[in-house]
């Protein structure tokens, strides 16, 4: 028989064999369960839809105790039963919030499984570049939320670039299509610091530059008259590196 829940009846309901819910009695969907370690958690139980072929779903609320008391959760119980009439499904929300990561977040998920292949001297030159250039400009944005409007094509060329040759970053910005040998897959740099410097052009490197337009009348693959916010951010986020 269902009561209503309060501090002292959730206090009496002792761990069984299995889980178990004990159902509030005054509000319909709210209870709490009641984990075979002990652990009690404050749930709500809705509809979607409308009928008895609707789905059903359960929403965790969270754990009874401090700071989160029986009134608490009753009330959060409410506006969760108030979302879901309207036709929101607070669970499904909910999921969706894990899976929305920041573009910081993303690039430690990188880091962790995507680089079981390299050399631990290229991924140390990779992590460097995220650090200083991608987490600086974007790492705080949830990945969702990243548009192109947030990125210049020309940043994001550099720091491809970056990546697949080990230039300098200055030595990539001050590139000129002059110094693209396309037959023979090579960049021939003319003012390098170290005097010339012939870098040989990987097959992503080769596409990046074949993606990059030619803007009329600069001799620049990056000239300076393209230059927006997120320029000069990758600009000030890699002097360490030039």
């Amino acid at each position: 028989m269902p009561n209503k829940l309060t501090k002292s009846v959730v206090d009496r309901a002792h761990p069984a064999d299995r889980d178990y819910f004990r159902w509030d009695s005054d509000l319909k969907g709210f209870g709490i369960k009641i984990s075979n370690s002990g652990r009690k958690t404050y749930v709500c139980k809705y509809r979607i839809g409308s009928g008895r072929s609707a789905p059903t779903r359960r929403y965790a609320i969270g754990a009874h105790g401090s700071p989160r008391t029986v009134d608490q959760a009753r009330a959060e119980a409410r506006r969760i039963l108030g979302r879901a009439a309207n036709g929101v499904d607070p669970a499904q929300e909910k999921q969706n919030e894990k899976r929305h990561i920041t573009v910081t977040q993303l690039c430690d998920l990188y880091f962790v499984h995507g680089t079981g292949t390299k050399k631990p001297s290229t991924e140390a030159t990779d992590r460097g570049r995220v650090e200083r250039h991608i987490k600086l400009l974007l790492g705080k944005k949830n990945v969702r939320d990243v548009t192109r409007a947030d990125i210049n094509p020309r940043a994001i060329a550099i720091l491809k670039l970056l990546m697949f040759t080990g230039m300098r970053k200055r030595e990539i910005e001050t590139l000129r299509w002059s110094e693209v040998d396309s037959d023979r897959g090579y960049l021939r740099r003319e003012d390098s610091k170290t005097g010339q410097k012939s870098v040989p052009l990987s097959a992503p490197a080769r596409q990046v530059i074949s993606e990059i337009p030619a803007l009329e009348g600069s001799t620049f693959m990056f000239p300076l008259s393209e230059t927006t916010d997120s320029m000069k951010a990758l600009r000030r986020s890699g002097r360490k590196s030039e």
